[in-house]
């Protein structure tokens, strides 16, 4: 069955697997392994909870001409007798595949020799042949080398896949290899995001809005995220992309998790994970006290702990598992009430779960449990105070810093005229240090002050509150601007993508410059060649 969700995953990436035929029972002998059906065997409820999975994975794959074959286990030894003696033809993959169709969707006792036969002469395979060449000492011997050869590298049962010497074994670790390929083709280039959100459109050029969109999924643009403060929310527009989009990942930059309850997170992440063909990513996060308390009536208590409540309830919904739990800030069931632990009736699905987090805790917390880190506030020249805190919470949780996708960013313009791009971004800039939460409570500003702008930071803020806003934009440093966004010549630029790839970004969250979505665009598409020529000079 896993064969059949490989094509998609080749077309996806530009690959082609490479199958090399095998003897299970060479490779069980070899490493003191045995066959699910004995190693299950009198293990209450396991071989019904594998019934299980293979329909998820069915499903998830949309994989309709599969049948469980009546007759397995199956000797496969002529079969993979049969393979060794067409490697390197052209008939090969022809012959890889109808074997598949002949196991496990016409289903067939594919070791009684005369079917075996039947089989091939129906898919215009040359029968006599390959029943000849499957006595020939060389082809015994082939498959015996392979077989051995497979255990040398790791393997100890099937599916087991290879790239170059990274291991994965089982058809659930196709999302992981997926992800490894499509790293090793990438040869470390950063990945490139985009957003979308009512900090970018009011809801009326919502047409031009998609336009983008779609360009940039036809670019090669790897994520969209869509943004929630006081404007549009961050689930709807996704929902809209995902019918009018094919390979861009899709993720919530953020959903604010006192507008919303866990479980019903969970839902929407799983249903948006399904409409969008598995290229949903769940983003989290607090958001501050202005808008959790002021738009949503909720206390903004306790962030970090909330937030790790939350994350570990919806890990647990999209799961499968019964949603109880006992915590400080949330009870599942509610205490005292008439209502029992459900388990959510839609399809596991694999959801990535990325953070958006700046305090220590909150960082060590994302190091703990996110698949990625949605970053600001982030000077790569200070990116310790971040990472430091995020790779102390990897490690806790057995994980390193490489496990999370690092994703910052800031504005794209290419130009001469640097005092202008510079000045346009303050205003910006002095909202962020000065508006970005309360009085007490900013986790923008206090970020710029742990990266070393601590006089400068604590004056915009005081300048801002005291409605001073001219002054505040005055005060805002050139330096921060320049630091934090990509402005200017291109050697300006190039010199910091350097400091960024340097820091450890692993994908840049880019917003292009343009009074029009049509001009955004164009500016995009200058971004992506202007980051290609980067990669291809760091790479000598």
């Amino acid at each position: 069955m896993r064969h059949l969700a490989i094509p998609e995953i080749e077309k996806r990436l530009g690959i082609e697997f490479e199958y090399v035929p095998i003897l299970l029972g060479g490779v069980f002998k070899l490493t003191n392994n045995a066959s699910p059906a004995e190693t299950l065997s009198g293990i209450r409820n396991k071989v019904e909870y594998q019934e299980i999975e293979t329909v998820r994975f069915l499903k998830k794959h949309k994989i309709t001409k599969f049948k469980k074959n009546p007759f397995f286990p199956v000797n496969t030894l002529k079969l993979m007798r049969g393979a060794v003696s067409l490697l390197g033809k052209d008939n090969y993959s022809h012959y890889v595949d109808q074997i598949f169709a002949h196991m496990w969707a016409e289903p067939k006792k594919m070791d009684d020799e005369a079917v075996f036969k039947k089989a091939l002469i129906s898919s215009g395979i040359p029968a006599n042949k390959i029943l000849e060449n499957i006595m020939q000492p060389e082809i015994k011997s082939r498959l015996l080398q392979l077989t051995s050869r497979s255990v040398e590298k790791g393997t100890f049962g099937s599916p087991t896949f290879f790239l170059d010497e990274e291991i994965f074994f089982g058809k659930d670790k196709l999302i992981d290899l997926e992800d490894a390929i499509d790293r090793k083709i990438r040869g470390g280039m950063m990945q490139i995001g985009i957003g979308i959100g009512s900090a970018y459109y009011n809801g009326e050029d919502w047409t031009e809005v998609v336009d983008f969109a779609v360009n940039a999924d036809k670019m090669g643009i790897d994520f969209i995220w869509s943004a929630e403060a006081w404007g549009m929310d961050a689930v709807v527009p996704l929902a809209f992309l995902a019918a009018k989009t094919e390979k861009i990942r899709l993720g919530t930059g953020i959903i604010q998790i006192s507008s919303r309850v866990p479980a019903m997170i969970a839902m929407t992440a799983q249903s948006l994970s399904r409409v969008s063909s598995d290229r949903f990513i769940l983003g989290l996060g607090v958001s501050g006290p202005q808008v959790v308390e002021g738009l949503h009536g909720a206390e903004f208590s306790s962030p970090v702990a909330r937030l790790e409540e939350c994350a570990e309830i919806v890990k647990k919904a999209v799961a499968g598992q019964k949603v109880e739990y006992s915590g400080k800030h949330y009870q599942l069931p509610r205490l005292g009430g008439e209502g029992k632990a459900i388990k959510l009736s839609q399809n596991i699905r694999h959801i990535p779960m990325y953070l958006a987090t700046l305090g220590p805790k909150a960082l060590e917390l994302t190091g703990r449990v996110a698949d990625g880190w949605l970053g600001t506030a982030f000077v790569p020249e200070h990116a310790n105070i971040f990472l430091d805190h995020m790779e102390r919470g990897a490690k806790e949780a057995g994980r390193s810093l490489a496990d999370i996708d690092i994703q910052v960013g800031g504005s794209f313009e290419l130009g001469e005229d640097v005092e202008r791009m510079v000045e346009e971004k303050k205003p910006a800039m002095a909202f962020t240090l000065g508006a970005m939460g309360s009085a007490k409570t900013n986790f923008y500003n206090d970020a710029f002050r742990r990266a070393g702008y601590v006089d400068e930071a604590i004056e915009v803020q005081r300048l801002w509150v005291d409605g001073k806003r001219e002054a505040a934009i005055k005060r805002v440093p050139d330096e921060m601007i320049l630091k934090t966004n990509f402005l200017g010549t291109e050697e300006m630029i190039h010199e910091r993508l350097t400091a960024f790839h340097k820091a450890g970004v692993t994908t840049l969250r880019i917003a292009t410059k343009g009074g029009s979505w049509k001009e955004k665009t164009e500016s995009l598409e200058e971004a992506m060649e202007l980051v290609a020529r980067h990669d291809r000079l760091r790479k000598g």
